[in-house]
Formats: structure tokens, C-alpha cells, sequence
């Protein structure tokens, strides 16, 4: 399935700027919401040529991570 995403670990991404969180919906549906996050970084995502790679490198590790 094309997700648009170039990741085939995620299905969709959505940010909430008024609470600095980005959500993550993997492809097996589970959901890591990161908190802190900029829109900037929020942004970079959206326009990274993948957002798996983007991910590990830029979120992960980074950022307090919420699952579920």
C-alpha cells in the first residue's frame, strides 16, 4: 500500500501545533505521540522524501514518546 510517505513502518503522521505534540500511526496501528515537538520539525517531516528515515534521525531519541 502507498502511504505517500515513502516508510513502510508509517501509515500517517498528524500535528497538533497548539500542544506541540506530533502523532505517529504505524502501519500496524499502533499510535507514539511526541510531545515538544516544533512545527518546524513537524514541517521537515511533512516535506522529507522519507519519513521513516526522518524519524529515526530526527524524532526518536529526541523527543518524550507516548505509545497508545
Amino acid at each position: 500500500m502507498d502511504n505517500g510517505y515513502n516508510s513502510s513502518w508509517i501509515e500517517n503522521f498528524a500535528y497538533v501545533g497548539s500542544k506541540q505534540e506530533l502523532s505517529i500511526e504505524t502501519s500496524s496501528g499502533d499510535i507514539y505521540t511526541y510531545k515538544g515537538v516544533p512545527f518546524s520539525v513537524a514541517d521537515d517531516m511533512a516535506e522529507a522524501d522519507s519519513v521513516g528515515k526522518f524519524h529515526n534521525q530526527n524524532l526518536r531519541g529526541k523527543y518524550d514518546c507516548v505509545k497508545g
